[in-house]
């Protein structure tokens, strides 16, 4: 091939018969033709054979692409600026075909141009760089049956030649190890992006699901209202002469048109329906999209989310009418001894444990005081269950109601002890608020807790401390109960006190008490948390993405079969449902 252009003459005889002091400009002397795969310590490397023709004589030397990359940071202090670009680095796939031809070319080409450059010191580092006497590090050693790029040389390296090796060798793994630090950083970047926008669509999908149970106990509300109508209309006599008679007519028309907007509601809430199983469907595929890192359907997934949005604020706006329009009509004047009522009630306060829920509305012959109440929770299947002891206007919820849906029923009572028709308002899930969460986040993450409580009666002093398997009952001496969480393991609270409570381990009960009931709530869902992640990982095997102990993704595993396990006993008790 390129080889048989010209005589070949060893590199000695080259030197012997003077390389001279400059090589002759011209892309013509020189070429790399060809290359060779050679191995050095175990590791193959590619030569690339340099092809240099001075006068009649021609010689051919083999350099590495690290030879020529170290070649390049040697001579750029004396061509600032000049220098032509050089082939990009390739931290694997060094080897392959396709890698060696496209450098190949690039280094012929980067020769090229950089012997066209008008600098005497350049000129001189050229030289040595194809003289066949440089010096070589890591390379294998000449043999007699291949083409040799060097000399032998009985010289061994001096100390200071070892160091420039050494040196060498640690530049380029620290470049190495940069450029990976790099790659990670950013994907990491892209992963971080990714987590946010889907956070942000869990946010988003949140708020709508809240807003659609607002509107849902407003639609009972008027429900509500119509029940009342039509009491007042099965309880008219026939229509007489005087205030009677219109006041039965007036009640007509207002039945009649409260009917029809109840009518209009109901499709509404059909509606309302359909957009949830939309909403549901949108948040499988940000779980799926979430798991795999997969960030291509977020834009498509957003104009899904904007168009459900738009519908609902359609929806609500329709809704606002009619009850606008139901609160704006005139209402007839009633006599002394219509049944009592209550209109434009809602519930005010936070839905979050620990704090305080009141239940307010405009008391139509009744006063607050001699209406009946009771709160109820939801315990699956649309089954609400009342609550012992909760029968006042207001309610503070507890860890038994922790992402359970809660519903106040108020029966107005006049003086005589005439009953007028219920009204329930119902609320969304329970949550935690901020502090609480990251408490209960911590126990999580930490897989262990302690807490100070006094038994119950003679004050004596206790700690339970919650670890990755199981909970201990201690004093201050040694541990006197302890129970894994796949045994049972139940904590009942006192629907009276609110820092009372019962924790039951196997056959024993302890009862006992906490310095607040914040910490008796933060104990309570601490616990069950904690076993309800023990029942995951049994039962389901862990996929990728968040930790399988994040309170977020053990809240999609509150299924009724689990949250039955472990609520207390008095919120589990049988009763007949609302």
């Amino acid at each position: 091939d390129a080889l048989e252009a010209g005589p070949l003459q060893s590199p000695a005889t080259v030197r012997m018969e003077g390389l001279g002091n400059s090589l002759p400009p011209g892309r013509k002397e020189v070429d790399i033709p060809n290359t060779r795969i050679c191995s050095f310590q175990d590791r193959r490397y590619t030569d690339y054979m340099i092809r240099i023709c001075k006068g009649d004589h021609v010689w051919t030397v083999g350099r590495r692409f690290r030879e020529f990359y170290q070649f390049r940071k040697e001579i750029a202090s004396l061509a600032r600026g000049e220098l032509p670009r050089f082939p990009a680095r390739h931290i694997f796939g060094s080897l392959h075909p396709d890698v060696v031809a496209e450098r190949r070319v690039g280094l012929r080409n980067w020769l090229h141009a950089l012997m066209e450059i008008d600098n005497s010191a350049l000129e001189r580092s050229i030289q040595d760089f194809l003289d066949p006497g440089r010096e070589r590090l890591g390379c294998a050693p000449v043999t007699d049956d291949e083409p040799a790029s060097e000399a032998p040389s009985d010289v061994e390296p001096s100390a200071g030649e070892w160091k420039k090796r050494y040196d060498r060798a640690e530049d380029d793994l620290k470049r190495a190890l940069q450029e990976k630090d790099e790659e990670i950083h950013r994907l990491q970047r892209e992963q971080e992006e990714i987590e946010a926008a889907l956070e942000e669509k869990e946010n988003q999908i949140s708020s709508l699901l809240m807003r659609l149970e607002e509107e849902s106990a407003e639609v009972t509300a008027r429900t509500g209202q119509v029940t009342y109508l039509r009491g007042l209309l099965d309880d008219a006599h026939t229509p007489t002469k005087g205030k009677e008679g219109k006041l039965v007519e007036k009640a007509a028309a207002a039945s009649e048109e409260i009917v029809a907007k109840n009518e209009r509601i109901g499709i509404l809430e059909r509606e309302k329906k359909a957009i949830r199983k939309e909403l549901d469907r949108v948040t499988a595929t940000l779980q799926e999209n979430s798991s795999g890192n997969e960030g291509g359907n977020i834009e498509d997934l957003r104009e899904q989310l904007l168009t459900a949005n738009e519908s609902l604020k359609e929806k609500d706006a329709e809704i606002r009418r009619l009850t606008q329009r139901g609160r704006s009509s005139s209402a007839p004047a009633q006599p002394k001894d219509l049944i009592p009522c209550i209109q434009s009630f809602k519930v005010r306060g936070m839905r979050e444990v620990g704090h305080e829920l009141h239940f307010e509305g405009e008391y139509r012959n009744c006063t607050e005081a001699t209406c009946r109440f009771q709160w109820a929770r939801c315990l699956g299947d649309d089954h609400f269950f009342n609550i012992d002891g909760a029968v006042h206007s207001t309610y503070t919820p507890s860890a038994d109601d922790y992402f359970n849906v809660l519903r106040v029923t108020c029966t107005p009572m006049g003086p005589n002890n005439q009953e007028g028709p219920p009204c329930f308002a119902e609320l969304g899930r329970i949550e935690l608020d901020e502090g609480m969460e990251a408490a209960v986040e911590e126990i999580l993450k930490r897989e262990k807790a302690h807490f100070e409580v006094t038994i119950r009666g003679s004050g004596e002093g206790r700690s339970i401390t919650l670890t990755k398997d199981k909970v201990k009952v201690q004093d201050s001496n040694s541990t006197l109960e302890k129970q894994k969480y796949g045994e049972p393991v139940q904590i009942d609270l006192d629907p009276a006190e609110s820092t009372y409570f019962t924790l039951l381990m196997g056959n024993m009960p302890l009862n006992l008490v906490t310095k607040s009931a914040r910490e008796r709530n933060t104990l309570a869902i601490g616990i069950r948390q904690m076993a309800l992640r023990i029942r995951e990982r049994t039962t389901t095997p862990r996929k990728g993405g968040r930790s399988a102990g994040h309170l977020g993704n053990l809240k999609k595993s509150m299924t009724e079969e689990n949250m039955t396990l472990l609520r207390s006993p008095s919120a589990r008790r049988s009763k007949d449902p609302i």
